[in-house]
């Protein structure tokens, strides 16, 4: 295996660009790393423009140890911030190729794991007012959240010396937070090399009856002698590290006993490699490790796998859950807080995937971070400055956006056309966002009280809580599940009721719960229907309809769509873009779901392949097998009327059941969406030997399947799709937003919400002129 080529991508905020490089491979394997720098992004990519050329390309990424040395020592210059950094980011992404390559994590190429689980601590929450009512809110919200230790900065803008009236200022923010988090949370004081010894020293003596788990970085970091004469005269643990670039340079620290715990930052030291040495070095001196975090979710997934396997790793930070949370989109199964911990993964390599279109929207900034300057803690940029610079990367973005032949994005200060826009009362309202306060509306809502029964009920609408977002429905869509759950044949453990149903469905973003960006509001989105853990090792592995917490599943065993207005954790939802045709989305679930089935079909270009069935499911499965090209598309159906409709799709011949017997088991894929035992049977009939089925229907339960000694003789390959996982909704929204997957015509019918025992008979009625019934909540324009 040998390295082709790194790209970069960077994903900037108002104070920290993060830079993430690609490693690519001859054998088709990318690896991924990460590392965020404070004003020298385009100095690093630069060094690594160089290195591609100097060391990387033809390389074997295998040979991390002979990389990184090569890197380090082959330019005859003595390696500081920014060549470590690259360094770092290309052997993080070599340690994801090997592991992927090998179908481990990293870790176990480190020596296996001595934990299952590393203690987070929370960074980045306190961006509030400098009080100690706005610190006690915030921090009391840190450990609703599970979090079981933080870090905080009280010092304000203190340099060197902090006069008695700021001290005691300082102190009470520090008894605030200790009053909030409760005695037993871990509390951890950052004093970002701010003062001379002797203000550390004083300061120190103050903090000891909180009893914070270590003191950080209470001095400058270029002088080793200030550092220990503070810790002699402390009894508090000092941590330092973050700023020191070479793992060899940690030798003289180490030789002064001047701290109790070292912060190297991975992506800062050379990458995993490199803080692994460090790591064991610092073992033999009796200190313990925990890693400066300020990156990203690919930073993040290296430094737990160096956790994972390091004996005196003490605790990592996260600043991901309260500074620029929206950037975690970014990354595929980004590492997740529950409780106060991470799990550790048990996925190949890193266990990440960089989304590369996400990561599109946040484009490079000039982040600036001014520790000396007033409010520096909120981490937002004032001024205009600031602004301007925010406003230049909005203008850079939308005139990219406008040469790919799409709108512009509003301001993400600025509602969107047909939102809400702010009030004074919402500005200051952490809880609801998108709406004035105090606000008294009702919404109707259907309702299933159990199979048979329905009725229209009238419920106040309620503010979305933290991490959610709700949504004014446009559409829901009706499809054979819903019938399945007004006659009461949903399968047991598949439904609750009472239910709202509903998991077919679009709508626009009217307002979102603390945690969630303000710029969602008034974007038109769909959403996932399976509300998973996000914990589990399936869910890590982004087979979030495997989760092992148990099935919720929007519309089933959760509120569904068919109401006004629909709560779900905003994390679930995939924005749209601004003149997409909701009545048209409303169908994108069944289209993530025909995605699932399209991905583990993998049908190449030339193959043959056939659809079996020729409702909605099979329509839209047709569009997506003709996108690669086939030597022949068939498609299966018991209504003739849709011939004309699945050749306008893509496909060359069309075929009743009664119609089959020209046809021979040549085919290589087959997607069934029928949802019948029989349409199995004749789906797996098709297959060639080796060919590939995917069953997408539901059949009635007891009915006779496929034939296992066929299955086996033939080798056939079979899988299944129950829902969709987030890696086939982001595929079926980006084909539609792309203007490839035609979903209008698909539609026959669209009733108010009154009517739904009329769209129910409907859809059961078995007319062929019946396809998607959508349903319409009232009151929409």
């Amino acid at each position: 295996m040998r390295i082709t080529g790194i790209s970069t991508h960077v994903v900037g905020t108002p104070w920290r660009n993060l830079t993430y490089v690609q490693v690519h491979t001859d054998e088709g394997i990318t690896g991924v790393g990460e590392t965020r720098m404070l004003g020298r992004t385009d100095a690093l990519l630069g060094y690594l423009r160089e290195a591609e050329l100097n060391h990387l390309a033809g390389s074997d990424p295998f040979a991390v140890e002979d990389l990184v040395r090569r890197m380090k020592y082959g330019d005859y210059g003595r390696a500081g911030e920014i060549v470590m950094s690259g360094i770092a980011c290309v052997e993080m992404a070599c340690w994801d190729i090997k592991g992927k390559a090998l179908g481990v994590p990293v870790w176990q190429l480190l020596g296996g794991k001595v934990t299952d689980q590393v203690k987070a601590y929370a960074n980045g929450w306190y961006t509030v007012e400098r009080t100690p009512e706005a610190f006690h809110k915030a921090a009391s919200t840190v450990v609703e959240r599970g979090y079981r230790a933080l870090k905080l900065d009280p010092f304000g803008t203190g340099h060197f010396e902090l006069d008695h009236a700021e001290t005691l200022h300082s102190i009470s923010l520090v008894e605030a937070v200790r009053d909030a988090i409760g005695p037993e949370a871990e509390l951890l004081v950052e004093m970002h090399g701010r003062f001379s010894p002797a203000t550390a020293v004083r300061i120190a003596g103050e903090l000891e009856r909180f009893h914070p788990s270590w003191l950080e970085e209470p001095v400058p970091p270029e002088n080793l002698k200030a550092l220990a004469k503070v810790a002699e005269k402390t009894r508090l643990p000092i941590a330092t590290g973050e700023r020191i670039h070479d793992r060899i340079e940690f030798r003289e620290l180490f030789e002064s006993q001047a701290a109790d715990i070292i912060q190297p930052d991975v992506g800062h030291i050379g990458g995993i490699g490199e803080a692994r040495k460090l790591a064991a070095t610092a073992e033999t001196h009796y200190v313990l490790i925990a890693p400066h975090n300020v990156g990203g979710s690919v930073l993040t997934a290296a430094s737990l796998q160096l956790a994972g396997c390091t004996p005196n790793f003490k605790i990592l930070e996260h600043f991901n859950d309260f500074a620029d949370a929206e950037i975690k989109k970014v990354v595929k199964g980004a590492p997740q807080v529950v409780d106060g911990y991470f799990q550790l993964s048990h996925e190949p390599g890193l266990g990440v995937e960089l989304d590369t279109d996400a990561a599109a929207e946040f484009p490079q900034q000039q982040a600036h971070f001014d520790l000396w300057a007033e409010g520096w803690e909120k981490r937002n940029p004032s001024g205009g400055e600031a602004n301007e610079r925010r406003g230049t990367s909005r203008r850079r973005r939308d005139t990219a956006a406008r040469r790919r032949g799409r709108p512009a994005s509003p301001s993400r200060h600025a509602p969107r056309s047909g939102a809400e826009g702010p009030t004074s009362e919402r500005a200051g309202d952490a809880r609801c966002r998108g709406e004035p306060m105090h606000m008294s509306r009702t919404e109707d809502v259907l309702v299933l009280d159990k199979p048979g029964s329905h009725r229209l009920e009238s419920r106040a609408i309620a503010a979305p809580g933290p991490g959610d977002a709700r949504v004014r429905v446009h559409a829901s869509g009706i499809c054979g599940s819903d019938r399945e759950l007004y006659q009461g044949n949903r399968p047991e453990g598949y439904v609750r009721y009472p239910v709202t149903p509903g998991h077919e469905w679009s709508g626009t973003v009217e307002a979102v719960g603390a945690g969630v960006p303000e710029a969602l509001v008034g974007r038109k989105v769909v959403g996932e229907g399976f509300r998973n853990c996000q914990v589990c090792d399936r869910c890590h592995a982004g087979e979030t309809t495997l989760c092992t917490a148990g099935y919720e599943e929007t519309g089933f065993t959760q509120p569904g769509a068919m109401a006004d207005t629909l709560t779900l954790p905003a994390r679930l939802l995939h924005p749209l873009s601004d003149d997409a045709d909701l009545g048209a989305a409303a169908l994108l679930e069944p289209a993530a779901c025909i995605a699932a089935a399209a991905l583990k079909a993998r049908a190449r270009p030339g193959e043959r392949v056939a659809v079996v069935g020729t409702g909605t499911l099979g329509m839209i499965a047709v569009q997506f097998l003709a996108a690669v090209s086939p030597a022949r598309l068939l498609v299966v159906g018991t209504r003739p009327d849709r011939e004309q409709l699945s050749l306008d799709f893509g496909a060359t011949d069309f075929r009743t059941r009664d119609q089959l017997s020209d046809q021979l088991s040549g085919y290589d894929v087959v997607i069934e969406t029928a949802g019948s035992a029989s349409a199995a049977r004749s789906s797996a009939s098709l297959l060639r030997r080796g060919g590939r089925l995917v069953l997408t229907g539901i059949p009635a339960a007891g009915a006779d399947g496929l034939d296992p000694t066929d299955l086996v003789v033939r080798q056939i390959e079979v899988q299944t799709v129950f829902g969709a996982p987030p890696a086939a909704w982001s595929h079926a929204v980006r084909v539609f937003d792309a203007g490839l997957l035609t979903l209008r015509p698909l539609i026959t019918h669209e009733l108010p919400l009154t009517d739904f025992a009329s769209a129910i008979e409907l859809v059961g009625s078995g007319d062929p002129a019946v396809g998607k019934v959508l349903l319409r909540p009232q009151g929409l324009d």
